[in-house]
């Protein structure tokens, strides 16, 4: 009886020592394995970004080659292309009987470029003007009239010309001149060009204002039969008026 009690007695202490060291071992065992799930996490996480900072620095790399392309581009058209400039003449008049007079101006037109310019619109228009109104719309009826080969300008050659006239101007020519050294009236050569090169398409404005500088000694009205070069000159076009621009395709 002693004895099974002491056997008793032992089986229940080692079984106590066993439940003692395991249980330490197993929360071990859960310890660790919450530290390597971490660590894998982390590294999911790094792996990540890296991958994002390459994707960036790629796109940016690539973005920065089409610019590059873009900028040769450009800059081969630019060295390349048709460079379409106006000039405008000296403002006549010729004598229209009775009573009447027809002035007339010219318009120089020439290629500064490399390549041919294509002409696709040309409108353009000699106004008399009050102060303060406004300058009448360009239509189909102001379309300009270009010589042989007509609708293509083509570097280093002579300008081509076209002619603009303002029929019938009611008034004598005296008053007219008058007229326009108080600056009662304007007298306006304006219009636009637009023409195609290097396959990009430009538009050309142009808007010239009349100065006269003194009246013609012969402007009366014994005189309609002669022609009058009238003494004066065209405003300088201004960047705003006359800067040309890239139409978008």
């Amino acid at each position: 009886m002693l004895n099974t009690l002491a056997t008793l007695a032992v089986f229940l202490t080692d079984a106590q020592q066993s439940i003692l060291v395991d249980k330490p071992l197993s929360v071990k065992i859960l310890k660790d394995g919450v530290d390597w799930a971490t660590r894998a996490n982390w590294a999911l996480v790094i792996v990540g970004v890296i991958g994002i900072i390459v994707a960036v620095c790629t796109l940016r790399l690539m973005k920065g080659q089409v610019d590059l392309m873009k900028l040769q581009s450009d800059t081969q058209i630019n060295r390349e292309r048709a460079r379409v400039k106006v000039k405008s003449g000296q403002l006549e008049i010729h004598g229209k009987p009775p009573g009447t007079w027809i002035l007339a101006v010219d318009l120089e037109i020439a290629n500064h470029g490399s390549s041919n310019a294509y002409i696709t619109r040309k409108l353009g228009k000699l106004a008399i003007m009050q102060i303060g109104e406004k300058l009448p719309e360009l239509d189909d009826s102001c379309a300009m009239l270009l010589p042989y080969p007509f609708d293509i300008i083509k570097p280093e050659t002579e300008p081509t010309h076209t002619v603009f006239f303002f029929e019938d101007v009611p008034s004598s020519l005296r008053d007219l001149c008058v007229a326009i050294t108080e600056s009662r009236i304007l007298i306006c050569l304006y219009g636009f060009i637009e023409y195609e090169t290097m396959g990009e398409t430009f538009h050309l404005p142009f808007k010239y204002r009349w100065n006269m500088n003194s009246i013609p000694y012969n402007a009366s009205e014994a005189d309609l039969a002669e022609d009058i070069n009238i003494i004066g000159d065209w405003d300088d076009p201004s960047e705003q008026n006359n800067a040309e621009y890239k139409i978008p395709n």
